[in-house]
């Protein structure tokens, strides 16, 4: 193994770091501290720790020489060269003398076991264990680190800019943590520095003899200078003990400007501090040898020894100071003892705000009472004078950082007005509170007349605080003139502008004189308040001017009202508040014309008020008087709130006025409600009628049979609910209920009326007839809307379901048949009138005689053909169309089609075919007979050539041919071939009934 010992193989990663920290602190190898860790004893040590079966989370390792205990049976090292020790500081007797290291473990939570958490040893270095270094110095070390370390992290100082962590606080906790953190590190400072900025006593010279082996005889005859020497160290060490004790305390205390009562107490531990210090020094061996020596030699009485007159006068000089440093123990002690009593009552005054300061007032007068009743030493008039004083002096101080709340003093321009005022209020009532809580407990000690009083001087305590109140009072005074004179800025008043301009110059001419405006000893900012004040005083004046003109301008009451709540709600000061109060009588006044004119209105349209708009009449007349009301009532209201204008003798006149005009007003619409009332019932029964009606003087037109005064009802109740104050009845909630169904059914029957209106009209005359059984049957199915519905029934909505589809089954055959008749029947007989039964050539043609006519026999034959199959065409559209007519689902209940009706129509268009075929002739005819004429288009102009002739010489003259009278008869034989193409088109069998409608009829 190396020849290392056999425990130190047992070090893991864990004890090796361990290691290596230790000996990088102590300058030493880390094989010097690994072979001490690794002995038995040290190792189980440090395993009891690193696996939490220590009670301890730390462990300390010293580098140094060990204490020994010489023959004085003083502490001093060993000699030796330096060890390492392992200690938890607890038990072991050790002390720092240079430097020591410390382990601790992170996280001591349990494990699911139930032990503490173990830390692992086959890591060198995580979270889990901590490791630092301690000086020979432990409260100065714990001093630096809260001061320069933790107290930046925590967010309790400005010098480091880290998040705050107490920033998810609210104020008053962060506060009082930041307050308690900043007493501890003050505390613990003045501690240490205490240790080392007392007196310092000077220690006796080291002796060359031991004076514990001499016969104080011996030292007088032989050791005359050790004798002086000590003479003169106790002589020094009177004097600079009496110096301290004589220097008054004042003197001793700093001058911090205000001090609080904490500095009070802080003064009287550092006194008691420093005077332990003195005697902690006295009690040293050394010193002590001092006094035996120096006693025993004034109780030598031996015959030939000289008298020591000197040595005696100083032993009672030291006795003097001795029972001084002693009565100023008692008195430090005591002192500090009843003053820390009263620290948690002071606490506030430095964290709280000026409102949770009040609260606790009681109990910090009655620890104050304690104090002064029970104190040995600290119930003197002076002290307890200057401690009310202090408080006095913290309060102020806080009730400035209330109204700053960490800001400067310039950024109180821009904070919120009303918050600003309630800080500087909140801090007038610390003042009034405090003063009254020590009447109080001086009125309770008074009861008892042989104990101490609050006989103190009621203007040092609270002079400075009465100050600072009056200032605070100025600043509230003008704050609220800013805030008043911002208002009237942001409500817009026409006409206002150049007062607000001249506001904005005064209060800018006061912001640039920089004032500490909480600083109540600068006598400068009350003669700037004055001249400010002033300034504002003739800035009112031009406001209550503008205020006159805007009341002389405004014409109704309640404008004036408005205005005046307005202002009334914006101006503070009391100027401006008594002006406000007398326009009060005048729009009292204003109101008798007011109630004069309602009255004298209400007269004039009471049987005919106007109604608004859109409203019904019974809603629009209640809603006139109402109006009327209002105007009376809601400025009445107003005057209620001012008792002193309603107690005059014209008031009481008004008043009358006013309670009959009210009482009239509110009889009108009493009558037109129950009037109403009275007239639901009757109006209601309409519901009971028929849905659909036949009027004889309308052609036995439909309609819908719904009454009117059925909406007008329905808009009453409306109107009615929406005003409020009204009682419904039952019907009227009822029908208002039902409001949208009947308007639901209202307008989806109009509309279905409209729809079968127009439906019908679509119907063709040359078949109405034959469509009057359809129309019957549509009609039938509309019957129960006109017999047996009524709008209150319950299966009206099927009624509209069946009547919907069987109109819309009608229309479907309508517009079916008058497809057919347009694109089937009408065009072909439009197309078979316009065929021509002849073929003319063009005008530019010439045709022989032979050629005429074969084209025209050619052309006959194949028109022929063409007319055959459009006769058979048009009839077969009949027919069919006769088909769908007569395979309608017509109800039982309705009588069929007949067939002489069948007969007519089929016989209308076999007559319009017949009609088609003459038009078609004679359009043939007159076009052949045109091409032939001699005026074929203009009578001046020679007509162009048709047939072609040829122009012979016979020897006697010259004939034509072919000649004329062949020509003439080419020409009468088509003329005959036309005629006859009519009657190779069959006439249609109108007798009979198409195959296809009779087999629908069977």
């Amino acid at each position: 193994g190396g020849g290392l010992p056999r425990e130190a193989m047992a070090l893991q990663e864990r004890h090796r770091w361990m290691a290596a920290n230790a000996a990088a602190s102590f300058g030493v190898e880390d094989k010097v501290i690994e072979d001490y860790i690794g002995e038995l004893n040290n190792l189980k040590k440090i395993d009891d720790f690193l696996q939490g079966r220590s009670k301890h989370r730390h462990i300390f390792i010293y580098y140094q020489r060990p204490d020994v205990l010489n023959d004085t049976m003083e502490m001093v090292d060993a000699t030796g060269d330096a060890r390492v020790m392992i200690t938890t500081g607890e038990h072991e007797d050790m002390r720092i003398k240079s430097r020591a290291v410390f382990f601790m473990r992170a996280n001591d939570g349990m494990a699911d076991h139930g032990e503490k958490k173990p830390v692992r040893l086959d890591v060198s270095s995580d979270a889990e264990l901590l490791f630092g270094e301690m000086s020979a110095s432990p409260l100065e070390s714990l001093n630096t680190g809260l001061m320069n370390v933790f107290q930046p992290l925590a967010g309790l100082s400005t010098s480091i800019d880290t998040e705050s962590a107490v920033s998810n606080c609210d104020g008053e906790q962060a506060m009082g943590f930041r307050a308690d953190f900043q007493r501890f590190t003050t505390d613990l400072s003045e501690g240490v520095r205490s240790l080392s900025a007392g007196i310092e006593l000077p220690s006796p010279e080291a002796a060359t003899v031991d004076t514990r082996t001499l016969q104080p005889a011996e030292i007088v005859r032989d050791h005359t200078a050790l004798l002086e020497q000590y003479e003169r160290l106790l002589d020094s060490w009177c004097q600079m003990i009496e110096q301290y004790l004589e220097e008054p305390l004042e003197s001793q205390q700093k001058d911090t400007g205000e001090p609080g009562p904490r500095t009070e107490l802080d003064f009287w531990r550092m006194r008691l501090q420093k005077i332990t210090s003195i005697t902690e020094q006295l009690r040293t061996k050394e010193r002590k040898q001092v006094f035996n020596v120096l006693q025993s030699v004034t109780r030598l009485e031996q015959p030939g020894v000289p008298a020591r007159q000197s040595l005696a006068q100083s032993l009672r000089r030291w006795k003097q100071v001795d029972i001084g440093i002693t009565e100023a123990f008692n008195e430090a002690k005591d002192n500090v003892k009843y003053l820390s009593s009263l620290e948690k009552f002071i606490d506030p005054l430095y964290i709280s705000s000026p409102s949770t300061i009040i609260e606790t007032l009681p109990a910090l007068m009655n620890a104050l009472q304690m104090i002064l009743t029970i104190s040995r030493y600290y119930n003197t008039t002076e002290r307890m004078t200057k401690l009310f004083t202090k408080i006095t002096n913290q309060m102020i101080a806080t009730c400035k950082a209330c109204v700053l709340e960490g800001e400067d003093i310039d950024a109180l321009w821009n904070k919120d007005r009303q918050v600003l005022i309630n800080n500087f209020d909140s801090c007038i009532k610390l003042n009034m509170a405090y003063q009254e809580q020590y009447k109080k407990t001086k009125e309770t000690l008074q009861k008892l007349p042989n104990g101490k009083q609050f006989d103190f001087s009621e203007t040092l305590i609270f002079g400075r605080f009465d100050l600072f109140c009056r200032r605070v009072f100025k600043l509230i005074d003008m704050f609220q003139t800013i805030q008043q004179f911002t208002s009237l800025s942001q409500h817009r008043f026409d006409g206002m502008e150049k007062l607000m301009e001249n506001f904005k110059s005064i209060l800018f001419a006061f912001q640039t004189q920089k004032h500490d405006m909480l600083n109540f000893q600068e006598h400068r900012f009350d003669r700037d308040y004055m001249q400010f004040n002033h300034r504002i005083s003739d800035l009112e004046n031009s406001l209550r001017q503008f205020i006159k003109d805007s009341f002389d301008t405004m014409t109704s009451i309640e404008g004036s009202l408005k205005l005046l709540n307005k202002l009334q709600s914006i101006l503070q000061r009391e100027s401006l508040r008594a002006e406000l109060e007398s326009k009060f009588a005048v729009i009292f006044r204003n109101y008798g014309l007011e109630l004069n004119q309602v009255q004298d209105q209400y007269e004039k349209c009471k049987t005919a008020p106007p109604v608004v708009r859109n409203l019904p009449p019974v809603a629009g007349n209640i809603t006139w008087s109402r109006h009327l009301y209002k105007r009376i009532e809601g400025p009445m209201h107003k005057f209620k709130c001012n008792p002193a204008i309603l107690a005059s003798k014209d008031a009481k006149k008004l008043i009358r006025m006013y309670n009959k005009m009210a009482k009239t007003l509110i009889e009108f619409e009493t009558l037109w409600y129950q009037a109403w009332v009275n007239s639901i019932d009757a109006v209601k029964s309409g519901l009971q009628a028929t849905l659909v009606i036949k009027h004889p003087d309308d052609g036995n037109r439909f309609h819908v049979n719904f009454a009117s005064e059925i909406l007008t009802l329905i808009r009453e109740a409306r109107c009615m609910n929406r005003m409020g104050g009204i009682k419904m009845p039952e019907a009227a909630k009822m029908v208002l209920l039902q409001e949208q169904k009947y308007k639901v059914y209202n307008s989806e029957l109009t509309y279905f009326l409209r729809e079968f209106r127009r439906v019908t009209q679509l119907v063709k005359p040359n078949v109405a007839n034959m469509m009057k059984a359809h129309i019957e049957n549509l009609e039938y199915k509309m019957r129960p809307g006109m017999v047996t519905l009524t709008w209150t029934s319950m299966n009206i909505e099927s009624y509209f379901s069946d009547i919907w589809r069987e109109l819309d089954q009608f229309e479907q055959l309508v517009l079916t048949v008058n497809d057919m008749i347009d694109n089937r029947i009408d065009l072909n007989l439009k197309m078979v009138s316009n065929i021509l039964l002849v073929n003319l050539p063009d005008e530019s043609e010439l045709v022989s005689l032979d050629d005429f006519v074969d084209m025209q026999e050619r052309h006959v034959e194949a028109t022929t053909n063409m007319l055959v199959a459009k006769s058979m065409e048009i009839e077969s559209a009949v027919n069919d169309m006769l088909g769908a007519m007569v395979s309608y689902d017509f109800d039982p209940h309705v009588p069929a089609i007949t067939e002489s009706e069948i007969s007519k129509v089929k016989a209308h268009y076999n007559q319009s075919m017949k009609q088609a075929l003459l038009n078609a002739t004679k359009r043939s005819l007159r076009s052949l007979k045109l091409r032939l004429s001699s005026n074929y288009r203009d009578a001046s102009c020679q007509p162009p050539a048709f047939f072609e002739v040829d122009l012979q010489l016979d020897g006697l003259g010259v004939r034509m041919v072919p000649p004329v009278e062949r020509i003439q008869a080419a020409i009468n034989g088509g003329a005959v071939a036309v005629l006859k193409c009519s009657s190779r088109v069959d006439a249609w069998d109108t007798v009979t009934i198409p195959k296809n409608v009779q087999l629908i009829l069977n």
